[in-house]
């Protein structure tokens, strides 16, 4: 059976996405500003990638728009701990 989409639902679709992604992008370069204004990439220990992985974590769980604020304050969390861990 061939596949009907609903062309209003696809480019809503395609219209949300592109918004997630915007803001995902933005609160990634606001964590990595945060990053060097806190000297944290000077850490030598400090695992590579972390912030990101950090961000993904957060991301995951809090993926609606309105929870910017918690998304970037929890993985400011996760990337503190991985700091104390290391």
């Amino acid at each position: 059976m061939p596949c009907h989409v609903n062309q209003d639902l696809l480019d809503f679709a395609v219209e949300d996405f592109s918004f997630s992604q915007s803001i995902y992008q933005d609160e990634l370069c606001h964590l990595e500003s945060w990053e060097k204004e806190n000297r944290l990439e000077q850490l030598k220990f400090l695992r590579k990638g972390s912030l990101i992985n950090c961000y993904l974590s957060a991301a995951v769980t809090l993926s609606t728009h309105e929870l910017s604020d918690a998304r970037i304050a929890c993985a400011k969390t996760i990337a503190l701990v991985l700091v104390t861990d290391d």
